[in-house]
């Protein structure tokens, strides 16, 4: 299989060097990180053939495991999965591999592929239905204002973020950093991702932003754990993490700061989604979302995230 991997890799590097050039964006790393999970993937399927092959998997099923299942002789694929969906169609083989649309316009992308849909409904993620069943109350609010970890851009996380998003989300950081220096009487909490062991250095790097600005980092254990946060936040703050919507379903107010140029990153809407502009406008947001409370939109809350 390496040699495989490596002969491909070899084969097609000019085509990738003139789309590289052409796109400006680096494709190497993402093609053969695609060759590695193809070739993994077909192994494990020759040696554990199945017909059905059913995975529940968090924002990443690739479409190079969905090719390798079928290329191994497999049937039916079906991965369930949350998270945010763009309106674009990936090259050949790509699988839109979640069965539980969170917007309109992911039932839409189904049906822009060819994808035969009769009736849908959009739904919770698996993990806050099943919280929401064995939560008894809501837990009494004693954090200001909870953001939401979007992966923060050092050294060998670049590769996890989606493209061009990582000047972004260092916008975003800048923009909380100064908030919470300029308004030190609040509770602020910042709720990082589950990062494992060998991403220690992005624990470490989160510190030396927060510190001295009071902010209070908070490492969840589970997604309980991040939920048991956000219903203890009167203002929940990201730009376009699922948990966002979650937390609406939870009775919290939440901003989403995912606007840019004239692209939507539809998670959400008015009065609760708003552009990434100067800091000024998103100071003034946050001051006015927990003065006065953001103006409750019953019909948009169910839709995007059900109770």
């Amino acid at each position: 299989d390496a040699w495989r991997i490596i002969l491909i890799a070899w084969l097609i590097f000019p085509y990738v060097m003139i789309l590289t050039l052409l796109g400006k964006v680096s494709f190497g790393r993402a093609l053969l990180k695609t060759l590695v999970v193809y070739y993994r993937s077909y192994r494990f399927f020759q040696c554990n053939s199945a017909d059905v092959f059913v995975t529940i998997r968090d924002n990443g099923c690739s479409a190079a495991l969905y090719s390798a299942f079928h290329a191994s002789g497999g049937r039916y694929f079906c991965a369930v999965q949350n998270g945010l969906r763009f309106g674009i169609e990936g090259i050949g083989f790509s699988c839109f591999d979640h069965l539980f649309a969170n917007t309109k316009r992911s039932v839409e992308v189904y049906q822009m592929v060819g994808g035969q849909i009769e009736a849908y409904d959009i739904v919770p993620t698996l993990s806050l239905d099943q919280y929401l069943g064995e939560s008894t109350a809501i837990n009494d609010i004693d954090i200001d204002i909870l953001f939401i970890d979007q992966g923060f851009p050092v050294n060998g996380l670049e590769m996890w973020l989606p493209a061009n998003t990582g000047k972004d989300v260092l916008r975003f950081l800048d923009q909380v950093k100064k908030f919470a220096l300029n308004n030190k009487e609040l509770n602020i909490v910042y709720l990082m991702r589950r990062y494992e062991d060998d991403l220690g250095y992005i624990r470490s790097a989160i510190g030396e932003w927060a510190k001295g600005t009071g902010i209070i980092l908070c490492h969840p254990h589970s997604s309980y754990q991040s939920y048991h946060t956000v219903a203890k936040s009167r203002l929940v703050v990201t730009m376009d993490s699922t948990l966002g919507v979650e937390a609406l379903s939870l009775g919290r107010d939440a901003l989403f700061f995912n606007l840019k140029d004239d692209k939507i990153l539809e998670i959400c809407a008015a009065p609760y989604q708003h552009r990434l502009n100067d800091y000024q406008y998103f100071e003034k947001t946050l001051n006015n979302a927990l003065l006065y409370g953001i103006q409750k939109n019953k019909k948009i809350i169910d839709y995007y995230a059900p109770p």
